[in-house]
């Protein structure tokens, strides 16, 4: 199954496959989803560490990140995403929400031309389920 990053197709899936689905395999998202583009940054505890990240697309029950930086998410882990929504710069542990990862691919974003050489620019996308249904979040970005 090929994963198209950024194709909203239907306007409302951020990674969308290509083909129709197997007999077998029917959709199992029950929440709406609104494509988006605000910063944001993961905390991984398992690394205590936090990336950068920015949000794809969002429902209230999680969200597709594209994930910045070298340490590779794994699905099942478990994680903290911090929003910025508005025009705010500075998050605090309030505005975190916890999800756990469940899908990983990395996918070509680009490429550039250097010296000669063509050099592909490439980023990880995660999807994250949240720990609890978040509709406040989506309420923000919905009006």
């Amino acid at each position: 199954m090929t994963f198209k990053i950024g194709d909203r197709g239907n306007g409302q899936d951020g990674a969308q496959t290509d083909g129709p689905k197997p007999n077998n395999e029917q959709e199992r998202r029950t929440h709406t989803r609104y494509p988006v583009n605000h910063s944001a940054k993961v905390f991984h505890a398992a690394a205590g560490r936090y990336v950068a990240a920015k949000v794809c697309d969002v429902s209230s029950g999680g969200a597709l990140l594209r994930v910045e930086g070298q340490r590779v998410l794994l699905a099942g882990e478990e994680i903290e995403v911090y929003v910025a929504w508005g025009k705010r710069v500075v998050l605090d542990s309030s505005d975190g929400v916890r999800g756990r990862v469940v899908r990983s691919v990395r996918g070509v974003v680009g490429a550039t031309e250097q010296d000669g050489e063509t050099v592909v620019q490439s980023a990880q996308f995660v999807a994250v389920e949240f720990a609890e249904a978040q509709p406040l979040a989506v309420s923000k970005i919905a009006a």
